[in-house]
């Protein structure tokens, strides 16, 4: 009975440490299943996160690209208006150009003067007839109506002779004949047309400028009665033409006054020429060809508006008659 205890007690310790080392196995394979499974679990973790770096590295590139493609279309279709907006430029630029060169060329056309052999209406010259009680000769007519045109333009400027504006042909022609009132306008006329020369252009430098009192032609109050000797003294000191020489040294013998018409128009051509050289007249002139070519300008100008309009309103026609 001892020894089936002993024996039953061997076989109990066996199974115990039997069972504790198939409790130790199982224990073991428990735990390298564990590790095992969160070794695969780690490794799915890993690979899931590697996946969602993927999608995100794979979105940000994407995006990246998307960014790219729309900023070269943008980039694309702001470099194409651009060329349309130069293109049109260019095109308005050239359509100005070719407006411009085709006034300018019928503006030339127009300033040519047409030939009388080439007038689609060819007209015969009226006949005129002599002015009424004209007696003067044709030269002397000439430097009247000179000495009229210069005192029409000028005498504002010069501030000659409040009556030479109301000065005629006729008026002229009796001063010149010594006849009527007509002399007295004639002197009047040369006294403030003499005044004028003597300030501007005045006497040249190392000629002859005082009276035979002494006093310098500048000084001196011009009128009638000593017209004829400041006369005398000017005409010497411009007088380059023999004629007008030998009428200067006339001068010294005779008035004005006493000398025949041709010479009395002659004189008075001569101040005209000689004033056309002062600094008013040619002020003057400078100020009206400015004001000309402003006119001018503005001409063209409103020209080619109205070559606009009108292209605009035959536009306009067609279109109501198309439809």
């Amino acid at each position: 009975l001892r020894a089936q205890q002993v024996l039953e007690e061997k076989r109990k310790r066996k199974e115990a440490a039997a069972n504790a080392k198939l409790l130790e196995t199982q224990k073991r394979n428990e735990e390298k299943e564990i590790r095992r499974l969160q070794a695969v679990f780690l490794k799915q973790q890993e690979l899931e996160r590697h996946k969602l770096e993927m999608e995100r590295e794979r979105q940000r590139q994407h995006m990246m690209l998307v960014k790219a493609v729309e900023a070269q279309r943008k980039a694309e279709e702001k470099e194409r208006l651009k060329q349309e907006r130069d293109e049109k430029k260019r095109i308005n630029k050239e359509k100005k150009l070719e407006l411009r060169r085709l006034e300018l060329e019928k503006a030339k056309e127009l300033k040519k003067p047409n030939e009388d052999m080439r007038l689609a209406d060819h007209k015969p010259l009226p006949e005129l007839s002599c002015m009424p009680g004209l007696i003067l000769p044709g030269k002397i007519f000439s430097d009247c109506l000179m000495v009229l045109q210069f005192l029409r333009n000028f005498g504002k400027v010069l501030k000659l002779d409040s009556n030479s504006d109301s000065l005629t042909i006729s008026h002229l022609q009796q001063g010149l004949l010594n006849m009527g009132d007509g002399m007295h306008e004639v002197q009047d006329l040369l006294v403030s047309m003499l005044s004028a020369a003597v300030c501007d252009p005045g006497i040249p430098a190392g000629c002859k400028s005082k009276t035979i009192l002494g006093d310098h032609l500048t000084n001196v109050e011009i009128n009638r009665d000593n017209v004829s000797e400041i006369l005398q003294i000017y005409m010497e000191s411009h007088s380059d033409d023999p004629a007008l020489a030998r009428l200067a040294v006339s001068l010294k013998t005779k008035a004005f006054q006493a000398h025949s018409p041709s010479q009395k128009a002659a004189v008075l051509a001569f101040l005209v020429n000689e004033l056309c050289c002062s600094r008013a007249v040619i002020s003057e002139i400078d100020k009206n060809i400015d004001c000309m070519t402003n006119l001018r300008k503005n001409k063209w100008i409103v020209e080619g508006k109205l070559r606009e309009l009108k292209n605009i309103h035959a536009k306009s026609v067609e279109k109501r008659a198309s439809c």
